[in-house]
Protein backbone atom coordinates (compact mmCIF):
# COMPACT_ATOMS: atom_id res chain seq x y z
CA UNK A 1 0.00 0.00 0.00
CA UNK A 2 2.86 2.36 0.76
CA UNK A 3 4.19 1.78 -2.76
CA UNK A 4 0.81 2.66 -4.29
CA UNK A 5 0.75 6.04 -2.50
CA UNK A 6 4.32 7.05 -3.26
CA UNK A 7 4.23 6.36 -7.00
CA UNK A 8 1.47 8.89 -7.87
CA UNK A 9 3.12 11.39 -5.52
CA UNK A 10 6.51 10.85 -7.22
CA UNK A 11 4.94 11.27 -10.67
CA UNK A 12 3.20 14.47 -9.54
CA UNK A 13 6.48 15.88 -8.22
CA UNK A 14 8.33 15.02 -11.43
CA UNK A 15 5.53 16.51 -13.54
CA UNK A 16 5.58 19.65 -11.36
CA UNK A 17 9.35 20.01 -11.78
CA UNK A 18 9.06 19.57 -15.55
CA UNK A 19 6.33 22.22 -15.79
CA UNK A 20 8.28 24.58 -13.54
CA UNK A 21 11.37 24.09 -15.68
CA UNK A 22 9.44 24.75 -18.90
CA UNK A 23 7.91 27.89 -17.39
CA UNK A 24 11.31 29.19 -16.29
CA UNK A 25 12.76 28.50 -19.74
CA UNK A 26 9.89 30.32 -21.46
CA UNK A 27 10.28 33.29 -19.10
CA UNK A 28 14.01 33.43 -19.79
CA UNK A 29 13.42 33.39 -23.57
CA UNK A 30 10.74 36.12 -23.46
CA UNK A 31 12.22 39.50 -22.66
CA UNK A 32 10.23 42.67 -22.21
CA UNK A 33 10.87 45.55 -24.63
CA UNK A 34 13.45 48.05 -23.39
CA UNK A 35 13.21 51.82 -24.01
CA UNK A 36 16.47 53.74 -24.29
CA UNK A 37 17.34 57.41 -24.77
CA UNK A 38 19.57 58.05 -27.80
CA UNK A 39 21.86 61.10 -27.93
CA UNK A 40 23.27 62.27 -31.27
CA UNK A 41 26.79 63.63 -31.63
CA UNK A 42 27.37 64.91 -35.18
CA UNK A 43 28.69 68.17 -36.64
CA UNK A 44 26.16 70.88 -37.46
CA UNK A 45 26.73 73.46 -40.18
CA UNK A 46 25.48 76.83 -38.87
CA UNK A 47 22.28 78.13 -40.55
CA UNK A 48 21.63 74.79 -42.30
CA UNK A 49 18.47 72.76 -41.77
CA UNK A 50 18.46 69.03 -41.01
CA UNK A 51 15.38 66.88 -41.47
CA UNK A 52 16.18 64.83 -38.38
CA UNK A 53 14.45 62.81 -35.69
CA UNK A 54 16.77 64.70 -33.28
CA UNK A 55 15.38 68.14 -34.22
CA UNK A 56 14.13 68.63 -30.62
CA UNK A 57 16.98 66.85 -28.80
CA UNK A 58 17.39 63.25 -27.63
CA UNK A 59 14.93 60.62 -28.79
CA UNK A 60 13.60 57.48 -27.10
CA UNK A 61 13.62 54.17 -28.99
CA UNK A 62 12.15 50.86 -27.82
CA UNK A 63 14.21 47.72 -28.50
CA UNK A 64 13.00 44.10 -28.43
CA UNK A 65 15.72 43.35 -25.85
CA UNK A 66 19.10 44.77 -24.81
CA UNK A 67 20.73 43.99 -28.17
CA UNK A 68 21.27 46.91 -30.55
CA UNK A 69 20.12 46.32 -34.11
CA UNK A 70 20.55 48.48 -37.22
CA UNK A 71 17.93 51.23 -37.43
CA UNK A 72 16.88 53.53 -40.24
CA UNK A 73 14.82 56.63 -39.40
CA UNK A 74 13.01 58.51 -42.17
CA UNK A 75 11.64 62.00 -41.58
CA UNK A 76 9.72 64.11 -44.11
CA UNK A 77 9.42 67.88 -43.95
CA UNK A 78 8.50 70.89 -46.06
CA UNK A 79 11.27 73.46 -45.72
CA UNK A 80 11.37 77.20 -46.27
CA UNK A 81 13.11 76.65 -49.62
CA UNK A 82 9.77 75.54 -51.12
CA UNK A 83 10.72 71.85 -51.27
CA UNK A 84 9.67 68.69 -49.49
CA UNK A 85 12.63 66.74 -48.15
CA UNK A 86 13.24 63.25 -46.81
CA UNK A 87 15.93 62.91 -44.15
CA UNK A 88 17.38 59.41 -43.86
CA UNK A 89 19.29 58.59 -40.66
CA UNK A 90 21.02 55.22 -40.53
CA UNK A 91 22.25 53.82 -37.22
CA UNK A 92 24.67 50.88 -37.28
CA UNK A 93 25.66 49.22 -33.98
CA UNK A 94 29.34 49.59 -33.04
CA UNK A 95 29.10 48.04 -29.57
CA UNK A 96 26.45 47.57 -26.86
CA UNK A 97 26.13 51.35 -26.19
CA UNK A 98 27.10 53.07 -29.46
CA UNK A 99 25.79 53.43 -33.01
CA UNK A 100 27.63 54.82 -36.03
CA UNK A 101 25.43 57.57 -37.52
CA UNK A 102 24.95 58.49 -41.17
CA UNK A 103 22.61 61.24 -42.41
CA UNK A 104 21.54 61.94 -45.98
CA UNK A 105 18.72 63.84 -47.64
CA UNK A 106 16.53 63.43 -50.70
CA UNK A 107 14.42 66.16 -52.30
CA UNK A 108 10.96 64.69 -52.84
CA UNK A 109 9.52 67.61 -54.81
CA UNK A 110 9.57 71.42 -55.03
CA UNK A 111 7.11 74.19 -55.74
CA UNK A 112 7.41 75.83 -59.13
CA UNK A 113 10.33 78.30 -59.09
CA UNK A 114 11.76 77.05 -55.77
CA UNK A 115 15.51 77.03 -55.23
CA UNK A 116 16.39 73.93 -53.20
CA UNK A 117 18.73 74.36 -50.27
CA UNK A 118 22.12 72.68 -50.29
CA UNK A 119 22.16 69.07 -49.15
CA UNK A 120 23.98 68.56 -45.85
CA UNK A 121 25.11 64.95 -45.38
CA UNK A 122 26.90 64.18 -42.12
CA UNK A 123 28.24 61.38 -39.98
CA UNK A 124 28.70 60.96 -36.24
CA UNK A 125 27.84 58.69 -33.34
CA UNK A 126 24.73 58.00 -31.29
CA UNK A 127 25.14 57.06 -27.63
CA UNK A 128 22.60 54.81 -25.92
CA UNK A 129 21.75 56.03 -22.42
Amino acid sequence: MHHALSTPLFKSCVLGLVLLSLGATAAALHKDPVSRRLSLFAPVIPDELYVSAWRNGDIVVTFEDDQLVPIQLRTRASLTDGCRWLGIETLTPIDSRTFAYDYSEVILDCEWGAKPAQKTPRTGVVLVR
